[in-house]
């Protein structure tokens, strides 16, 4: 999409002329109405050139409903934008583009906003929903579509707006959530209740009903990944302990049995560092998908090399 500009006021096009320029970006394009010579032409006239305040309603929901959708899909940058009697600068996602101008026509030239609260409505997204009490899946492609970890990290943002707590996890394809709301939000809102109008409370309480699905067990620090692991096979492979080894390893102890020889020539030939907690035994190791935690991210490790 290259730049587009549309005259809204029939020609002669001069610098009195309401205008909208379309200018894409690669997440978004922004919808800007120039009214800037109008407001000053109004001005001139000795009439208010101020937007009326239904029109700047119904731009401040069609803003904040757009920005929070191109968040939604994936967008982790800022925006800046104006409303007033000269500009009027809009983000928005690439499909809603034309129903955006067409709103902005409306409002222009009839003065009619109902173009525009259709529009905010398109956009908005159910965040109140998704913010609901409870333990449950949001299903990629069902509940939401953007990748599951841009999905999780915008509802974070909208749940600290909302002063709720999100015990978030995303998989492969979905997203487990349990919104809370702590007990400072909780006494804040309900000694302000003019700066929270409409509040009410649906998390304090809840019970989970019976025959949901729970959230499965990936493990965490309490959890031991090496429970009922086989020990690790040891070979012998006899490597050379002369000095004229390639691991440039010159000096040892003799008492050692040359097991410092034998760490360093692994740590050489593997090319990474053979974490303390692991005793080599022996010159190979042979570590299976039952073998102790600890191994295993060793050898994935080693097997991840090829990459670099």
């Amino acid at each position: 999409m290259t730049e587009r500009i549309i005259h809204l006021d029939p020609p002669p096009h001069d610098w009195r002329s309401r205008r909208i320029r379309i200018r894409a970006h690669r997440w978004y394009a922004a919808v800007e109405l120039d009214r800037e010579g109008y407001a000053d032409t109004l001005t001139r006239q000795g009439q208010d050139p101020a937007l009326p305040v239904p029109y700047s309603e119904a731009l401040d929901k069609v803003q904040e409903a757009s920005t929070d959708r191109i968040w939604y899909e994936g967008y982790l940058g800022s925006f800046s934008w104006m409303t007033g009697p000269g500009w009027v600068v809009f983000q928005m996602p690439f499909p809603h583009v034309e129903p955006a101008v067409e709103a902005l026509r409306a409002a222009e030239l009839d003065d009619d906003y109902s173009r525009l609260h259709a529009l905010a409505d398109r956009l908005a997204l159910p965040v109140d929903g998704w913010l609901s009490p409870g333990e449950r899946e949001l299903i990629r492609g069902v509940d939401f579509d953007p990748p599951p970890r841009s999905f999780l990290r915008f509802l974070r943002v909208k749940a600290k707006q909302h002063g709720i707590q999100l015990n978030g996890r995303a998989t492969a394809g979905s997203v487990w959530i349990r919104p809370t709301l702590s007990a400072a939000q909780k006494q804040l809102r309900e000694s302000s209740p003019e700066r929270y109008p409409g509040w009410v409370d649906r998390w304090s309480g809840h019970t989970q009903e019976d025959g949901v699905p729970l959230r499965p067990w990936v493990g965490g620090r309490i959890q031991n990944f090496s429970a009922e692991a086989k020990p690790v096979e040891f070979r012998t492979v006899t490597p050379s302990i002369d000095n004229g080894c390639p691991c440039g390893l010159s000096l040892r102890d003799a008492s050692d049995s040359n097991s410092s020889h034998h760490e360093h020539h692994a740590a050489w030939a593997l090319g990474i560092r053979v974490p303390k907690s692991l005793t080599w035994l022996s010159d190979l190791a042979v570590v299976t998908t039952q073998s102790p935690i600890t191994w295993r991210r060793l050898a994935h490790q080693v097997a991840r090399l090829p990459q670099r």
